[in-house]
């Protein structure tokens, strides 16, 4: 799966690792993540 970089604040997404910060569970695709994510 491919990472995806923020443009703004360089956080980088990897959907292997998912967000454990806001409860997005390893292997969710960038394409799937809420409306309502946000950098962490």
């Amino acid at each position: 799966m491919a990472k995806y970089q923020c443009s703004v604040c360089g956080y980088i997404y990897d959907p292997e690792q998912g967000d454990s910060t806001q409860s997005i569970a390893p292997g969710t695709p960038f394409e799937k993540l809420p409306e309502d994510w946000t950098c962490p």
